[in-house]
This record gives structure tokens, C-alpha cells and sequence, in this order.
């Protein structure tokens, strides 16, 4: 009878030691949580100030970019608006690189080896913004279209297809640019004026010279 009793409370406390243990791995797995947020969010203002520093080290940014993308990357929460931000700016840095030996007629983007990726960083910093549309609406869709985040992410999007000669895939987002701009309460009149001269020269560009014309019109009139 002792020893059944013994039994007993050596599986209680084996019981207990169990929940404890998984207690504590909850715990610690919402610390390293904690911590992974926080230092992708550290580093993103760490790599900001470096941007907005005088004079710019772009060598230290590229470094920087590469390991925040990868942080990025690995970030649970998919829904976050803050990694639209993050995206669009290691995307910025990546074009800022210079290729001496590339030849003067060609886009720097065609001599980069990151092209690909900053394809990937602005496309990842749209899909985000439009994961959240639909649970934003009104003064909140206009903020963030507003913000020199998402809005420029689908121009500067447009300009990397542009230069590397794929005008029909611009086509798309200089289209949604505008219809971002025109979506808003109070309309920026010089962006939109940009972004009607900007889907004009895409046209062009195709030379589709009518179609052009239509919106170079448009561009006059704002």
C-alpha cells in the first residue's frame, strides 16, 4: 500500500514537472518572440537613421538591408503594416548600389545581382498593404496610401519593370498608382499630375502613342 502510494505521488510529481517544464518553454518562446520583434523594429530605425545620415556609408546599408530582409522574412505576423516600410526601404538600398564597370547605356539594374530580389522586396511590400485592405477603410486606407510606404512602393515597382524593358508589367502599377491617388479624399494634384505623365510614357514606351496622348492630356489639365 505504501509503495502504490509512493507510485502515486512520484506520477503527480512527474505530472507537475511536465507542466511546469512546458510552462516555462511558453514562457521562454514568447521571451524570444519579444526579442525577435524587437530587434527586427530596433534594427529598421538603426537602418533608417543610417539612410537619412550625411554623408551615406551605402556599403554599411547594403550590410544592414541583407540581414533586416532576412529578419523579415522570418517575421511571424505576415499582417504587420510595419514590414511594408521595411521591404520597401531594403528594396530602395539595393538599387542604390553602383556597378562602375556596367555598360553606360544599360540600366544599373540590368548589371545588379540583387535584381530579382528587389522585385521580391517591393511585391512582399505591396502584398502586405493589401492584406490588410480589407479590415481598413476610409481616413485609414487614404493614411497609408498616403505614406511614402505603399504608394511608392507600387511606383517605384513600375520604374524597376520600366527600366529592365518589361513595360506590360509596369502597365499594372502604374494604373493602380493612380487609382490609389484618385481614391483619396484630397488628392495630391502634382502626384497625380505624375502619375498620368508616368502611365502616359508607359504607353509610349509600348508605343501605343494614342493611348499616350490621352494621358498626357490628363497630365495637363491637373
Amino acid at each position: 500500500m505504501r509503495h502504490f502510494k509512493h507510485q502515486i505521488l512520484f506520477i503527480l510529481i512527474v505530472l507537475y514537472s511536465c507542466g511546469h517544464d512546458n510552462q516555462s518553454r511558453k514562457v521562454q518562446s514568447a521571451s524570444i518572440d519579444i526579442l525577435h520583434n524587437d530587434t527586427l523594429f530596433k534594427n529598421f530605425d538603426t537602418l533608417e537613421n543610417k539612410w537619412n545620415s550625411t554623408p551615406v556609408n551605402f556599403d554599411t546599408l547594403y550590410r544592414l538591408a541583407k540581414q533586416l530582409n532576412k529578419q523579415a522574412d522570418n517575421y511571424p505576423n505576415r499582417k504587420e503594416i510595419k514590414l511594408t516600410e521595411i521591404y520597401k526601404r531594403c528594396a530602395d538600398i539595393y538599387r542604390a548600389q553602383q556597378f562602375p564597370d556596367c555598360d553606360p547605356n544599360k540600366s544599373q539594374l540590368l548589371c545588379s545581382k540583387d535584381t530579382l530580389l528587389i522585385i521580391d522586396c517591393y511585391k512582399k511590400a505591396i502584398g502586405i498593404f493589401q492584406s490588410n485592405s480589407n479590415s481598413l477603410s476610409g481616413s485609414s486606407t487614404d493614411a497609408i496610401i498616403l505614406s511614402s510606404s505603399f504608394a511608392d512602393a507600387m511606383f517605384q515597382l513600375a520604374d524597376v519593370y520600366e527600366q529592365l524593358g518589361k513595360f506590360q508589367l509596369a502597365l499594372p502599377y502604374r494604373q493602380e498608382y493612380l487609382a490609389l491617388l484618385l481614391r483619396t479624399e484630397k488628392p495630391n494634384l502634382e502626384m497625380v499630375a505624375d502619375a498620368y505623365m508616368y502611365l502616359g510614357s508607359n504607353y509610349e514606351l509600348q508605343k501605343d502613342y494614342r493611348t499616350a496622348y490621352k494621358f498626357y492630356l490628363k497630365e495637363l489639365e491637373n
